[in-house]
């Protein structure tokens, strides 16, 4: 039975549970055999154990919706990137488009110029093989030609020698002109004298006068005749001089018009060797001219093809702008949502704190969390924490929980955040979680003591705050933290 001090206690705590604090509750003395009061303090526990799970699921919630948050906003500041950039890329490949397009314009010109080309090309050699039978025609003509003008400077030559020689017979012409000259120059003396002895004999001479008369008669007549025979003789050896210095004159530009013919028929050679090596090119050029009509072709009908898939791919684009810009709208309702939603748990979180900030920390129970943060430090100077591993640490944070009742767990947390120990039933599997984002990590392993507000242990359902300390070597080097739970 519960007497009337027992029954106002119980109402006592009720009107506190109504208003919110859980903060007071039975302890196993207090309760002794009374159902009631052991039942209001299972209420009580299960109270905390509540307030303390949504506590947690709020604060992973907020984590969680922070996180979901700011990917939200990376996503949608992606997304109206993303959508500018799509807008962007339809843009250009509209003006690839007209880009395109004018390149299968050029590529249509190109294909029906090649055309062209490749019938200009078997013009040309056509053309080349009538130059080639041109030449050879040429070039035999020209041997002829050349053994015909060989012919008339032989000609020329034999013609040349006939003439000196009849130079030279005018020459013994003119010599015997002389002779006869002479002969009649002396004959005409001989007479004169003749008719002088005449006269001196008188009239027997008068018959050898008649004689000697006619002697030089004859003497002046010769002499006469010798003088026009030696005119004719010079005019004749002037005409057969004219005719030796003209006809070696012809026969001189003759060998050199043969030379000019022999070179024109050397060059004619290199022309033809020429020509037939152009004739060959042209043969090839034309047989690549035709294969790269074909290339041409094909080109011309890849481009057309790439126009086409080009023109899809601009109208997908099209589609995935409008799209992206509907995707941008929807990201940015989503991030307002997460906002909202991020809201409601912090008002959600507010509202279950309010259970825990009603426990006052008087000055007594500062002192105590004092002499927690010492007794803390002295466990965290113990040597075997230095060495961070699992199975020496477990054994030696179990003992201290025995020895100081005051706290309701120890975990020690390394260097780059991760749980080596907890005194906690958990595998050594569970052990290894890292929590270098959790505050009180954050500031400890900076070298300062943290302090937690009072929260309700989702181990244990009592009131307690989190303390911590870093844990250093012989050197002051921090190696890591150590985290308690104190109850309250």
């Amino acid at each position: 039975m519960i007497g009337k001090q027992g029954t106002r206690e119980i109402e006592k705590i009720l009107l506190k549970i109504s208003e919110g604090d859980l903060t007071k509750s039975y302890d196993e003395k207090s309760i002794g055999k009374s159902s009631l009061r052991r039942n209001l303090s299972n209420v009580i526990l299960r109270f905390r154990s509540l307030i303390s799970q949504i506590i947690t699921m709020t604060d992973k919630t907020i984590n969680f919706t922070e996180e979901l948050r700011k990917d939200a906003e990376e996503i949608q500041t992606s997304s109206k990137e993303n959508s500018s950039m799509i807008n962007d890329i339809s843009k250009d490949m509209e003006r690839q488009m007209s880009f395109l397009e004018q390149v299968k314009n050029h590529s249509n010109q190109v294909s029906n110029m090649s055309v062209i080309i490749e019938e200009k090309a078997e013009n040309i050699k056509r053309m080349e093989t009538d130059n080639l039978k041109t030449l050879d025609s040429s070039y035999d003509n020209l041997e002829v030609l050349i053994s015909k003008i060989e012919q008339t400077a032989n000609s020329y030559m034999d013609t040349t020698q006939q003439v000196k020689s009849l130079e030279k017979k005018g020459r013994l012409i003119q010599n015997i002109a002389d002779q006869v000259s002479k002969i009649s120059n002396n004959t005409h003396l001989l007479s004169l004298n003749a008719s002088i002895e005449a006269a001196r004999v008188g009239e027997y001479g008068k018959g050898f006068s008649v004689i000697a008369q006619s002697i030089r008669k004859l003497a002046e007549d010769s002499t006469a005749q010798a003088e026009q025979i030696e005119d004719i003789i010079k005019d004749i050896r002037n005409d057969i001089h004219n005719i030796s210095s003209r006809t070696e004159s012809e026969v001189e530009e003759i060998k050199k018009y043969i030379e000019v013919s022999k070179i024109t028929q050397t060059n004619l050679i290199d022309l033809k060797l020429q020509t037939n090596d152009s004739y060959k090119a042209f043969v090839e050029i034309g047989d690549n001219i035709v294969g790269q009509v074909s290339n041409i072709d094909k080109i011309d009908e890849d481009v057309n093809k790439a126009f086409v898939t080009f023109e899809n791919l601009f109208s997908a684009i099209s589609k995935i702008a409008i799209s992206s810009g509907q995707q941008h709208e929807i990201t940015k309702n989503t991030f307002d949502r997460i906002n909202k939603l991020q809201q409601m748990n912090k008002d959600i979180k507010k509202y279950t704190d309010s259970f825990i900030k009603n426990y006052k920390i008087s000055k007594k129970t500062q002192l105590y969390i004092d002499n927690g943060i010492a007794t803390l430090k002295k466990i965290a100077n113990l040597a075997a924490l230095g060495t961070m591993e699992y199975s020496v640490v477990t054994p030696v944070l179990l003992e201290q929980l025995k020895k100081y009742s005051q706290f309701e767990l120890f975990g020690l947390v390394q260097k780059d955040g991760l749980r080596k120990a907890v005194t906690l039933d958990y595998t050594e599997e569970q052990v290894y979680v890292n929590f270098s984002h959790r505050p009180y990590f954050k500031q400890s392993i900076m070298g300062k003591d943290y302090i937690s507000e009072p929260y309700i242990s989702t181990d244990t359902n009592n009131y307690c705050i989190a303390i911590s300390v870093p844990v250093k070597n012989a050197i002051g080097d921090i190696l890591g933290i150590i985290i308690a739970d104190l109850k309250l």
